[in-house]
């Protein structure tokens, strides 16, 4: 199927049944042309969800669309149509909006693309991590002009039609737009960058990055499914000990999941404070039963049994249902567009949620299990944030405590109550900790007195003393939020920007949140650079060398964790140390933690 110029051709059907599949993919890719694909019909994973059909815009004007999984008319194999653009993609001439997706899809029929020399949707998220990223959206803001979307040519929610169920003609018809606005504001997202000066982030992290994150979906996790069905039953029994103290404590039994039934026995029956109201009555969320926490047992055993119930059914039942039959292993889905910031997140599963501060939570990364005669290994970045923020704020004594390789927490509780730092208890290290890491997320005294149990008051002194210790940190913040005001975004080490508009409101609220965001984007942003950079080069070392039999499969917050053969997990170890360490030069050495094990507890 041929689209030139908008209309469908379609070659006669005797024509196409004498030609060979791949000789119908190949009859208008001229092979100087850098093609531009989308995938119809595939929204997150090509492994769970196979497309339905690929479109590509060439030169001239010139679209094709190949239908692959179509329930009526003809398809192309799929592998033919990977083999037939084997070397535009072999050779990196390519391009599109979702370019992992594609590679993911490609390597499945034994193509492995070279990067993609420009990905449409990852430049539009650094032109703006805030604005629309599909075609439509871009059509419109560049283009000037209107094409639809998926959704408005096949329906929204429950009365879509599936991208299969369509004729091929229909997919053809709306793939031509997408494709031809895609090629056309290839250059104009490029020239955009260039003016920002994210240009080299876009060419030396975004686009290597998708391979990376492609050849880790494939690989995939394995995982214990027998242990996770044995945790299952057990967190079933805790879950009913747990309920009937609840029960006791009320003095009746009562649906403890819903928000009527718990307000009555808070406010209207024990008689505890009304902390915030809502449109449906008074508020019961997790930041509302920890304050009351402190004044009855019934909140924090509530907290208890949410926290439980959730981990049961996110990822000790959910688990096992996400396996791929066809490699009995988790193939989580890793979006490097997760966050405004840059940092990643993942879905199908969410690896990213799975609490490493809990016992529970522990006892779900037991159950992430490396292949038959291999082992783990996890690689962490050390208090990264922080030695950013160190980095940036030139503060001699964080400073001089990273480069000397204290305890910082320790350091800064010795520092801010004037002792020494052997005389700091453990309580007034964790205290130390919540204001180290409160400075970064823009916590306020209440907040910090919240998590930590005390007074506002009390957390203020603290804040109030860290900051009379640490004048360069505090110089940093103001400035930060100076320079954004000034330029209307904050922006990276590596150049990423996030714009804030909000810093000019005039409403208090969206004003501090801003502000806030202009400190927590630079921080967290830079963080999420260097890991990106991080994995690009680790993944170019472990090309160099192929006698390392190395899966990297797990992303996880400041966390790389990978699959490795026992003899070969010091070689890596030293290899992923130096590649980590090395992906920025700051004030401050980068330290990263490695550890093996059979499981990814024991590893990390």
């Amino acid at each position: 199927l041929l689209v030139a110029d908008g209309n469908v051709e379609t070659a006669p059907r005797a024509e196409r049944q004498r030609q060979p599949h791949r000789r119908l993919a190949l009859r208008a890719l001229d092979p100087e042309e850098a093609p531009v694909l989308a995938a119809i019909g595939s929204p997150e994973s090509a492994l769970r969800e196979p497309p339905v059909g690929l479109a590509l815009a060439l030169g001239a004007g010139r679209r094709l669309y190949v239908p692959v999984g179509h329930e009526e008319g003809e398809n192309v194999d799929p592998a033919d149509l990977a083999a037939a653009l084997e070397e535009p993609l072999g050779e990196g001439r390519w391009g599109g909006r979702d370019t992992k997706l594609l590679q993911v899809w490609f390597g499945e029929y034994g193509v492995f693309p070279a990067p993609p020399a420009f990905d449409l949707g990852l430049a539009a998220f650094l032109v703006d991590p805030a604005a629309a990223r599909h075609s439509a959206a871009l059509a419109s803001q560049y283009l000037g002009r209107s094409i639809a979307t998926w959704e408005d040519f096949a329906g929204r929610g429950a009365k879509a039609t599936p991208a299969a169920g369509r004729a091929p003609g229909d997919g053809a018809a709306w793939a031509g737009d997408e494709v031809a606005a895609l090629r056309e504001s290839a250059p104009l997202l490029h020239a955009q960058l260039e003016r920002d000066g994210s240009d080299a982030l876009y060419r030396e992290v975004e686009l290597p990055l998708t391979a990376v994150l492609a050849a880790m979906e494939r690989a995939g996790v394995r995982i214990d499914e027998d242990a996770l069905r044995a945790l299952s039953k057990e967190y079933e029994g805790e879950l009913a000990t747990i309920e009937a103290e609840i029960h006791q404590l009320a003095g009746e039994s009562f649906a403890i999941n819903s928000p009527k039934q718990l307000q009555h026995i808070l406010f209207e029956k024990l008689k505890l404070p009304v902390v915030r109201k809502t449109k449906t009555g008074f508020s019961t969320d997790e930041g509302v039963l920890e304050q009351l926490s402190s004044q009855h047992a019934l909140p924090e055993k509530v907290l208890r049994f949410r926290r439980l119930a959730k981990l049961k059914s996110t990822y000790v039942d959910a688990l096992p249902r996400l396996v791929l039959p066809t490699t009995g292993r988790l193939h989580p889905t890793f979006n490097q567009a997760g966050a405004a910031t840059g940092r990643m997140s993942a879905a199908n599963p969410n690896v990213q949620n799975i609490p490493i501060r809990t016992e529970q939570g522990l006892r779900i990364r037991e159950a992430f299990i490396p292949r038959d005669g291999a082992l783990l290994l996890s690689a962490d970045y050390s208090q990264v944030e922080l030695r950013i923020l160190a980095h940036y704020s030139e503060d001699e004594s964080l400073l001089e405590a990273f480069r000397a390789g204290e305890d910082i927490h320790r350091r800064t509780a010795a520092g801010v109550l004037g002792i020494e730092p052997e005389a700091v208890s453990d309580e007034q290290r964790a205290r130390a900790k919540a204001i180290n890491f409160g400075i970064i997320y823009g916590s306020t005294a209440f907040g910090i007195a919240n998590q930590l149990g005390i007074a506002s008051a009390e957390a203020q002194e603290t804040i109030t003393a860290y900051f009379e210790r640490y004048a360069g940190v505090r110089r940093f913040l103001d400035e930060s939020v100076e320079q954004a005001k000034s330029r209307g975004f904050a922006q990276t080490l590596l150049g990423r920007r996030r714009y804030l508009p909000d810093l000019g409101s005039r409403n208090r609220v969206l004003r501090n949140a801003a502000e806030r965001m202009a400190v927590n984007s630079v921080i967290q942003g830079t963080a999420a650079d260097l890991m990106k950079r991080a994995m690009v080069s680790v993944a170019r070392a472990l090309a160099e060398r192929p006698e390392l039999q190395v899966d990297m499969i797990l992303q996880v917050h400041d966390e790389l964790v990978f699959e490795v053969e026992p003899d070969q997990s010091d070689a890596l170890a030293a290899l992923v140390r130096e590649r980590m360490a090395g992906a920025a030069e700051l004030r401050v050495p980068l330290d990263v933690d490695v550890g093996v094990g059979p499981n990814w507890r024991l590893a990390h």
